[in-house]
Parts: structure tokens; sequence; C-alpha cells
């Protein structure tokens, strides 16, 4: 059960993550935070 729960929560960062990036106004922040988030997800975390 707790598994699950730390799915969760790493989705809940994640959600966090893009929309805090698509409100920011810095976009080669933007564009390296998208870089990592892509990466990160292509390594399967």
């Amino acid at each position: 059960m707790p598994e699950n729960n730390v799915v969760y929560n790493d989705h809940g960062f994640w959600i966090d993550a893009h929309h805090y990036v698509i409100n920011c106004n810095e976009p080669h922040f933007a564009q390296e935070i998208a870089f990592i988030m892509t990466t990160l997800h292509d390594e399967g975390c």
C-alpha cells in the first residue's frame, strides 16, 4: 500500500512541475526543465 502513495505523490510532483513551467515567464528556464523532465520520463522515473 505505501508504494501506491509514493506513485501518487510522484505523479502530483510532475503535475505541479508541469503547471509551474507552463505559467513561468522564463522561456530558457522552461526549456531546461522540459529537457530534464523528458529525460527522466524516458529513463522511467
